[in-house]
């Protein structure tokens, strides 16, 4: 499919707040996903791992990809590493549980999308960062 080149098109930031929490900060620090343009694209990101990928269309919103953590306690939350490829589960220790509440829908070339990773705080807060990118033809 061709080489894979870093591209970033754009990012954002939704804070967890007035959270003072490590983890918290290290995600806001990092304040971008990075976005490797292949097929499928790789989001990754520093910080820590996180709780939860979303990927949404940005014209309607609509998510076409949703992977989250399932936790009974804190200590499980929080467990995908990056980087994160579109659709494809990252290899987990097997006490951790995945769900899927939305399956990947293919990307459509010419369409912008939506990455967010969300990290769940220890006070019940969440932080994310976000990036954006264009589907184009290889």
């Amino acid at each position: 499919m061709g080489m894979k080149v870093p591209l970033l098109l754009s990012m954002g930031l939704v804070g967890c707040g007035e959270s003072t929490l490590a983890d918290c900060e290290k995600l806001e620090a990092a304040s971008e996903v990075g976005i490797q343009e292949s097929s499928p694209p790789e989001f990754s990101w520093e910080g820590g791992p996180v709780d939860e990928i979303v990927v949404a269309r940005t014209g309607d919103g609509v998510e076409v990809w949703n992977l989250y953590v399932e936790a009974d306690k804190a200590d499980q939350l929080n467990q995908m590493p990056s980087p994160i490829t579109y659709g494809v589960w990252p290899d987990l220790d097997e006490a951790v549980s995945l769900v899927e509440a939305i399956e990947p829908e293919n990307l459509e070339i010419g369409v912008e999308y939506q990455v967010q990773v969300i990290m769940q705080c220890e006070d019940g807060s969440a932080a994310n960062v976000i990036g954006t990118w264009l589907t184009e033809v290889d």
